[in-house]
């Protein structure tokens, strides 16, 4: 199964982001520094609300 990316808003601060949903590192808000993403060796837990997916076509 391929991963996909989606556009999030942090929490904290409502800065919008692309993250793929199988990061292999956390991932940190380029705006506050919250972490955005925690590691599951698998699909990605994300932090934040997810706007969109992104269409990989």
């Amino acid at each position: 199964m391929a991963g996909k990316f989606h556009r999030v808003k942090c929490s904290n601060c409502e800065n919008e982001q692309i993250l793929f949903n199988r990061s292999s590192i956390v991932v940190h808000c380029s705006e506050c520094g919250e972490a955005l993403t925690k590691s599951t060796g698998g699909v990605t837990i994300i932090h934040g609300k997810i706007i969109e997916t992104l269409s990989n076509q």
